[in-house]
């Protein structure tokens, strides 16, 4: 195990992570920025084993909506129904979390699987033709082929919309000259009617209900250098070592001596590592720089499909860590009373 994990595991008793009574510190969260479709945030205090927790809930484990139950009244387009369906699950569905919470797993509502429940299913509705998208086109246009795209797609719950995009901002940029995500294309005749029943579910059972496109950690890193190697560094090897690395972490202060511009941009490919060893009088010789990890202190970044405000997304996780946690607590809890119980018989 290495020194910094171990420092965790088994904190000194004056650490002033803890708290009265407490044995290991209490893992801290830093939000550093925060948009509609994405979050970066910092944890810390804690080992690599909750930070994945916390990743691995965020990827397959928040609850989501998506279609998985379409039926095709008329489709003569180009593409199989099985292919359509398949597409329209992949449709991100725009709802506010407080629906999530609302809303009831197929497997656990009450309503027997009946159609129009609102409990646990929510309808939305396609019926377009190649003439009603091609009235607002040009006449010279006819012909060609014309896109079917989400903004086709009805809802008949106005809380529960298609996201034609990840966020405002990049509707902003993009929605002139984009009309959405495509879902099909129709030529001269050619019509599609479907009705498509979303559900509530996580993506643990598939990947449509996943909430994020990514959601990512590293380390932080911890560049130094070491001021009696680098000193007796001459003007080329120092610059040996700052065009080695990609990210340009390193740099020249204004005495011309090598200084850290921007530790946070390592990316650990130990290039420089490499290089300042190469300048090593023996193979035992410190290096002129060290990287490492900090095993403690985690950056993440996640981004979402527009499902879900990305703040909403890394709430929901912890709900849902709280959530298990609970349960186990409760599970142990009637093990240890169940075990008291048989020790007085």
């Amino acid at each position: 195990m290495d020194q910094d994990a171990s420092a965790w595991l088994s904190p000194s008793p004056g650490d002033p992570r803890l708290r009265p009574g407490q044995t290991r510190p209490v893992p801290q969260l830093e939000i550093t920025e925060v948009k509609e479709d994405s979050i970066r945030f910092t944890l810390s205090d804690c080992d690599v084993s909750i930070a994945n927790t916390l990743r691995r809930v965020m990827i397959a484990e928040v609850p989501t909506l998506a279609i998985d139950i379409v039926e095709f009244e008329d489709n003569n387009s180009g593409i199989m129904d099985e292919f359509l369906a398949h597409r329209l699950g992949l449709v991100p569905l725009r709802f506010d979390g407080d629906l999530a919470r609302e809303m009831a797993f197929p497997h656990e509502c009450d309503c027997d699987d009946e159609d129009e429940c609102d409990r646990c299913t929510v309808w939305l509705d396609l019926n377009v033709d190649y003439e009603s998208l091609q009235a607002p086109r040009d006449e010279d246009l006819r012909g060609t082929s014309v896109a079917v795209t989400s903004r086709q797609l009805i809802s008949r719950n106005e809380r529960v919309q298609p996201a034609h995009f990840a966020s405002a901002e990049e509707e902003d940029a993009f929605g002139q000259d984009d009309q959405g995500i495509t879902i099909a294309r129709l030529q001269v005749g050619q019509r599609l009617r479907l009705r498509a029943k979303a559900t509530k579910g996580i993506a643990k059972e598939h990947a449509k209900w996943s909430p994020v496109c990514t959601a990512t950690y590293k380390y932080e890193p911890i560049v130094e250098i070491n001021p009696d190697v680098a000193n007796a560094l001459d003007e080329d090897q120092i610059d040996d070592i700052i065009e080695s690395c990609p990210t340009e972490v390193f740099g020249k202060d204004g005495n011309g001596a090598l200084e850290i511009v921007d530790s946070m941009k390592c990316m650990y490919c130990e290039e420089c590592l490499q290089t300042a060893r190469t300048f090593r009088a023996r193979k035992d010789d410190p290096a002129a720089v060290v990287v490492r990890p900090n095993h403690n202190r985690f950056y993440f970044f996640v981004e979402t499909d527009g499902s879900l405000r990305a703040e909403d997304v890394v709430r929901g996780a912890f709900m849902v860590i709280d959530e298990k946690l609970r349960n186990m607590a409760s599970v142990v809890s009637v093990i240890q009373q169940k075990e008291r119980a048989a020790d007085n018989v």
